[in-house]
């Protein structure tokens, strides 16, 4: 199976909707959007201009909303006791993929909460540098490992180098000019929101990890397929699914700036009607065929390839039951789904996702990744034809057939 990662990141994690007329695409970024530039944390520069600053400068001229902060209030309260609820609970019971959802689906709920009322401006900038310097650390830490790691050359030195080479990307990422740049390139806008930059600098971290990260996996672990099955085995599915639908809820601003109705909505959740149903069907059936001809050009071609990828594989689904497959089938169908092709598609486009996607998946060769790029480019297009349920349905059966033909151990 190509295309559930046990222990994927949400660094790709949501951006904030497009600025449309329709449900997928409205506008996200209502006034008043941003205060003034912020001091210290996330870094202006006085040669910040453009329509990116003029639309920030609006704030100053605007009026206190009383009702507007109530509802920001109201929905920050709630959020603030689902979330501290689930990072806790994941430290506590060692959830580690719940605890790590949850801290980011937080900073989606002040960025919202910032760009709705600049009343909230200074929790967002207590909050802004996290991804930036969560980044450096983590290239910086990536290129300590391949550093002492037995690395032919010259790719010991070249991984090394891309690996500082993010540490510096992720520090720039904290100011607010580069921040814009970023943003309005990967989500063709002009205005970007705070919301906008939090998505941009994890997408783009993500992106730089991926290279490094995919390197790193083989290099220090002596058996690939016994730490994913050592990770899976101390996983649980079910709050992973947890997870990612906070997650996904959170990046679009529910309770925030959306009620329920409008958060499906702008998600793509809808009614399941009987015509979904052959689509659904012929969905599956298409995945699982272009999976079976890429396994056996994969075993006929590049068989070292292959058996790298079916241990992986073994190591995820070889030891699940009947309820342990359909709860990955659901993890995976569902939480994957709802963040990939529902809140972030709409803005960054079904390509960009596709390959955001892939990038999540480093435990696998280049061969499965490359399957897994195509996987994600057919569940975008589905899900612009169709809707995120349709695409849910697709991936999560896919995924349930494509454990049961991997031979239990």
């Amino acid at each position: 199976m190509h295309d559930h990662n046990p222990a994927s990141s949400p660094d790709a994690r949501p951006p904030y909707p497009a600025s449309h007329s329709s449900p997928e695409s409205e506008v996200d970024v209502t006034a008043p959007m941003e205060a003034p530039p912020a001091p210290a944390m996330e870094f202006s520069s006085s040669g910040d201009s453009g329509p990116a600053a003029s639309f920030e400068a609006t704030v100053e001229s605007m009026e206190f909303d009383r009702t507007r902060w109530a509802r920001v209030t109201r929905g920050l309260t709630t959020w603030f006791v689902i979330l501290v609820a689930s990072g806790l609970g994941g430290l506590l019971f060692h959830l580690d993929e719940l605890a790590a959802l949850a801290s980011i689906a937080g900073l989606f709920i002040a960025a919202q909460a910032a760009d709705l009322d600049p009343q909230w401006r200074m929790l967002y900038v207590m909050l802004s540098w996290v991804v930036p310097l969560a980044g450096v650390a983590g290239f910086l830490s990536l290129a300590y490992m391949l550093e002492a790691a037995p690395l032919a050359a010259p790719w010991g030195s070249l991984l090394v180098g891309m690996c500082v080479g993010g540490a510096i990307a992720s520090a720039l990422t904290l100011f607010r000019p580069f921040a814009n740049a970023l943003a309005a390139r990967m989500f063709r806008t002009d205005a970007p929101s705070r919301t906008l930059r939090l998505s941009a600098r994890m997408v783009f971290l993500t992106l730089l990890f991926a290279i490094p990260g995919w390197f790193a996996i083989r290099t220090l672990f002596d058996s690939l397929g016994d730490q994913i099955d050592s990770m899976m085995k101390s996983a649980s599915l079910g709050t992973g699914l947890l997870g990612y639908v906070m997650l996904a809820f959170a990046s679009v601003g529910f309770m925030l700036r959306r009620d329920t109705r409008e958060t499906f909505e702008r998600l793509g959740i809808r009614r399941i009607t009987a015509s979904h149903g052959l689509v659904i069907g012929f969905g599956v059936l298409g995945l699982l065929a272009l999976n079976t001809g890429a396994d056996w050009l994969q075993q006929r071609f590049f068989h070292a390839l292959w058996l790298e990828d079916q241990s992986v594989s073994a190591a995820i689904g070889g030891h699940l039951t009947l309820i342990g497959t359909i709860v990955l089938g659901l993890s995976a169908g569902i939480g994957e789904e709802i963040t990939m092709r529902g809140a972030l598609q709409p803005k960054l486009g079904v390509v960009a996702t596709a390959l955001l996607f892939a990038s999540l998946h480093v435990q696998y060769s280049w061969f499965g990744i490359t399957v897994i790029f195509v996987l994600g480019m057919l569940l975008g297009l589905l899900r612009n034809r169709t809707n995120t349920s349709v695409a849910m349905a697709v991936h999560a059966l896919y995924d349930m057939a494509a454990v049961f033909s991997i031979p239990r151990t």
